[in-house]
């Protein structure tokens, strides 16, 4: 069952995850996540031009990331700001590799 994608959208939000955010890195990204008090959890994907210079390669990456977490994060703890910064890797990884990231990263405790 997938949960609705819920984005974090505002500087500030973004800065608060970065000031306080532990950072964990996997092979494909790396995760900060901060708690908050909504309920439910945010995510912001960052990815750079350094991970590729085409738009339509980077915006196919988020699309997969984002299935990904909609998939897998169902039974998962709630109330946190999530930021992925995606890495090199990520361009020429499968979603089969971006999902098994995101079960490493985030657990799947359906």
């Amino acid at each position: 069952m997938s949960v609705p994608f819920r984005s974090l959208t505002k500087k500030k939000d973004f800065d608060a995850v970065f000031k306080t955010g532990r950072p964990v890195y996997d092979r494909l990204f790396g995760v900060r996540k901060v708690k908050n008090d909504l309920g439910h959890n945010r995510f912001g994907i960052m990815i750079s031009t350094k991970v590729s210079k085409k738009a339509v390669v980077r915006n196919k990456i988020r699309r997969r990331i984002r299935e990904a977490l909609k998939k897998n994060t169902t039974g998962n703890d709630q109330g946190f700001d999530v930021i992925i910064n995606v890495l090199k890797e990520a361009a020429e990884s499968s979603y089969a590799d971006i999902e098994t990231a995101v079960i490493r990263l985030f657990g799947n405790k359906q």
